[in-house]
């Protein structure tokens, strides 16, 4: 009653083992047929005889619409080609010539069909923050040694020097105290014009740098002056007196050792910095940044 002209599949193209829906329009003549539906019709059922190899007929329906009808074949094929429809006859109408195409999932209009490649692989949840972290890391760890090697390490070097020259310093002048209390009434002055002599050398080598060990009196026109008022000659007339007062034979009279520790004392006062504060004024500073 009638054929295939006008029909369509839904989709357009039905692949292998995927379901699909061929369409008949009927046409006005039709909109009066009763809405009729065969579920899983057996081959034979309604007229249809045997169903071609490797094709599922899941549902035939009869839909009546307001500008017509139209006939629903609801399949699924297991082989790509055209598959041609026995005669189908439902609600006294018969259906001949119906045809349903099955494309195989490897050919698409005649050509081979190619694969795409394998999709990237998913990069774990939090993957991409650790390789931004890990690039920050690596860039603040090469800038870090850049400023420890270029600011930092020297920083730290003349840190160091200015605590050993201030520890340097003060302990010169604790052991003069040390040798001053140790000055008796009845003598005692030539173990500390010895002791003074061994401390003031040690003291104006480590912060002249210059070997002061085995310089006679004369020759201590080469240690440069290290605070105001006292440079050269008073180093000269420090060893000349203490030497004198050494050798001359007896035992040197107290006042004028105590004198000799005096003087150097009162130099080395000018060396040591002033004590720490939690405030200083600024002048303080300035004037002891040199001794720190």
């Amino acid at each position: 009653m009638a054929g295939q002209g006008g029909s369509f599949q839904m989709p357009p193209i039905v692949y292998v083992g995927d379901p699909g829906r061929l369409v008949v329009p009927l046409g006005r003549e039709f909109a009066g047929v009763p809405a009729t539906v065969i579920v899983n019709p057996e081959p034979g059922a309604a007229g249809t005889g045997a169903w071609p190899g490797g094709l599922e007929i899941s549902r035939i329906e009869l839909e009546p619409r307001e500008d017509g009808a139209r006939l629903l074949v609801d399949f699924r094929a297991y082989a790509p080609g055209t598959h041609a429809l026995p005669d189908i006859e439902i609600a006294s109408l018969s259906f001949k010539g119906l045809e349903l195409h099955v494309a195989s999932i490897l050919e698409a209009g005649g050509q081979a069909m190619v694969l795409s490649g394998p999709l990237a692989p998913l990069a774990v949840p939090g993957s991409l923050g650790l390789v931004y972290a890990a690039v920050i890391g690596f860039v603040l760890l090469i800038a870090g040694g850049a400023f420890m090697g270029r600011w930092g390490l020297p920083g730290l070097r003349r840190l160091r020097a200015r605590r050993k020259r201030r520890r340097t310093i003060r302990g010169a002048g604790k052991r003069l105290d040390r040798l001053r209390e140790g000055l008796g009434e009845g003598g005692g002055g030539a173990a500390a014009l010895d002791g003074l002599s061994s401390e003031f050398r040690t003291l104006l080598s480590f912060l002249s740098g210059v070997d002061c060990q085995s310089l006679v009196p004369r020759e201590f026109a080469v240690v440069p002056a290290l605070a105001e008022g006292y440079g050269p000659d008073f180093y000269g007339e420090i060893f000349r007196r203490c030497d004198t007062l050494r050798f001359s034979g007896g035992e040197p009279p107290r006042a004028e050792a105590l004198e000799l520790l005096e003087r150097v004392r009162a130099f080395i006062s000018l060396l040591e910095p002033a004590p720490y504060t939690t405030k200083r004024p600024r002048a303080l500073e300035a004037q002891h940044e040199f001794d720190l």
